[in-house]
């Protein structure tokens, strides 16, 4: 296969995985096209894979990217694609304050015997709970036994 019609063939599978549900985006995310940190123009909506840490993400908001702007630090601007699936008290990962960035709406956690799921990505550095801090970007689930 000549170097352009290999082109053209990687272009087709990666303007056709954007319309792929995040439930199946997320096993074949390295047919995503590749995070560019050199210019390049983001549409909110818009998803990526990462390689630096194998994640799919999705933009947050429009702009145009920079070397300084990765997806692990610029939380306004992405998210990791998630998708819950099965029980979630036992496929949740456990809350850890340190990995708060990839907590973006949606994701769920366990913390205290119980799931909580982020509704608020800003504040998901503060542990959950049902009344104060904690429940500015965390809400209940279910308990678990």
């Amino acid at each position: 296969m000549k170097l352009s019609e290999a082109n053209k063939l990687r272009q087709a599978i990666e303007s056709g995985s954007q319309h792929l549900t995040d439930e199946t985006a997320i096993d074949v995310g390295t047919l995503f096209p590749h995070f560019n940190p050199d210019g390049h123009v983001y549409t909110t909506g818009d998803r990526f894979f990462y390689p630096a840490n194998g994640k799919l993400y999705r933009v947050l908001q429009g702009h145009t990217s920079q070397p300084d702007w990765l997806p692990t630090t610029a939380v306004s601007l992405y998210e990791v694609v998630y998708v819950s699936t099965g029980d979630p008290c036992e496929t949740a990962p456990v809350y850890d304050s340190n990995n708060w960035q990839n907590y973006t709406v949606g994701y769920q956690v366990k913390h205290d015997n119980a799931v909580w799921e982020a509704i608020n990505g800003t504040h998901t550095w503060i542990a959950p709970a049902h009344e104060g801090d904690g429940a500015i970007s965390w809400i209940h689930v279910q308990d678990c036994n």
